[in-house]
């Protein structure tokens, strides 16, 4: 096991051929509505799994409502002993991030409270679909020393695009068929993360600059740690890491100054 610390930019494919339609300013406001809202929740859940799906949180409609095996967390959630998603074992995917804020700054919040999500040897632990306007945020719980687990999926975390994960701290992946954490990242921070035992990856991450702090990862079946820059590679072996980590380098890689670097 080995820590890191480095903070680094990662290099993106470019997107050609991406195409956007513009909305009149009157139909975008009009979307804002409550009724609106809720039918747009209905739609955004059936774009993402056409199987059936409950919605979770803290607040959803004004009351917690407990999360269980592939529901969607639409609001700030922290899950107790209770739960489903924590007593049972998942057959599929374990908990779906899906804000539907899509105009206000905002952060979606789950904490795992210290608990574990355990899944089949299928599907996806944790989906970051939307996160917010600013990206989720993924915390295993408050103690350092009971982290929440992501154990047994198909992959542990995914995260759909760059903007979506804001911050991921204090979990851990174990066990999973395929990566323990695939991330796209946009100024993404990843702390106290360790992934163990995993199937491809430990951790893989792709995109435009991340933060990573204290990251631990052994016995996984390809790499340990997977970037995209080879300077952010060699940053990681000069932070400790001297073996499983791999790196491509797609685009020039732009070095953060020193002032800002961390440590």
């Amino acid at each position: 096991m080995n820590g890191l610390s480095v903070l680094f930019e990662l290099g993106d494919r470019p997107q050609a051929g991406r195409m956007r339609s513009r909305v009149p300013r009157s139909v975008f406001l009009a979307a804002f509505t409550p009724l609106f809202a809720a039918v747009l929740q209905i739609a955004l859940m059936a774009a993402v799994s056409p199987a059936q799906a409950g919605l979770c949180g803290d607040d959803v409609g004004g009351v917690r409502v407990a999360c269980a095996c592939g529901d969607f967390v639409v609001s700030d959630a922290t899950l107790v002993a209770t739960d489903p998603v924590v007593t049972t074992r998942c057959g599929s995917d374990g908990l779906i991030i899906q804000s539907s804020e899509l105009i206000d700054s905002g952060s979606l919040t789950l904490d795992l409270g210290g608990l574990s999500i355990t899944g089949s040897g299928v599907g996806i632990g944790i989906l970051v679909s939307n996160g917010g306007a600013d990206g989720a945020v993924i915390a295993g719980g408050p103690d350092p020393a009971r982290p929440g687990q992501v154990v047994g999926f198909g992959s542990g975390l995914r995260v759909r695009t760059q903007r979506a994960l804001r911050a991921l701290s204090n979990v851990d992946f174990r066990g999973n068929q395929v990566d323990g954490v695939a991330l796209r990242s946009l100024n993404t921070e990843v702390t106290a993360v360790r992934a163990f035992s995993n199937g491809r990856d430990g951790v893989r991450i792709s995109g435009r600059k991340a933060t990573l702090d204290a990251i631990e990862a052994d016995g996984n079946g390809r790499h340990q740690l997977n970037m995209e820059t080879s300077s952010a590679a060699q940053a990681a072996v000069d932070a400790g890491i001297t073996a499983g980590v791999h790196a491509r380098e797609r685009l020039p890689i732009r070095r953060e100054p020193p002032s800002m670097g961390g440590q």
